[in-house]
């Protein structure tokens, strides 16, 4: 639902959690993003990949990539909704915080330097797998919805992008800007 206040925000508010703030912005990558490690899970990957996160050095980073069409569907005049549950996703690449240059020759996964839609928030404390899946269904569809709401145009896959920094985990979602 949109809060009454900030009838921009979104939420997946269960009485648990407040609203928090978040604005769609277009980002200007001017260097490209690598990601060298694939981390490979066996099942929940999102819960799994927030604790790996959530445990790793600052300056650690994961990725994880979605098909638009297999997270988002177009529901009529409601606008772009969250498939839920939410498929795994296509690929996960993590960096390790280490010294600069390290796995500089490893084949990976990147963003190349462009426009993207891009948002930002804080990961919630530790939930239960169903929660955490549902707040980041919840966030995925916040941004779809913005961008379609503002008529924002993008292409290509999705990204969640999970970065550990001020002992906190930002969660960024990106998608090239067209």
């Amino acid at each position: 639902m949109y809060h009454e206040k900030y009838a921009r925000d979104y939420t997946l508010d269960d009485g648990n959690r407040h609203t928090e703030r978040m604005e769609l912005l277009k980002l200007n990558l001017s260097a490209v993003m690598e990601w060298t490690e694939p981390l490979i899970v066996q099942a929940d990957a999102i819960p799994a990949v927030f604790r790996i996160i959530m445990e790793a050095k600052e300056g650690s980073e994961a990725v994880l990539c979605w098909d638009w069409s297999s997270i988002i569907q177009l529901s009529g005049d409601n606008g772009p909704e969250a498939i839920v549950p939410l498929p795994e996703p296509v690929w996960i690449y993590f960096n390790k915080a280490t010294e600069p240059g390290h796995g500089a020759d490893v084949p990976g996964r990147k963003l190349e330097p462009g426009t993207y839609l891009f948002t930002q928030t804080n990961a919630p404390d530790l939930l239960d797998v169903p929660a955490l899946t549902d707040w980041m269904a919840g966030k995925i569809e916040w941004f779809a919805r913005e961008a379609w709401w503002t008529g924002s145009t993008a292409t290509g896959p999705l990204f969640v992008r999970l970065v550990r920094e001020d002992s906190k985990t930002a969660v960024q979602i990106i998608r090239q800007a067209q």
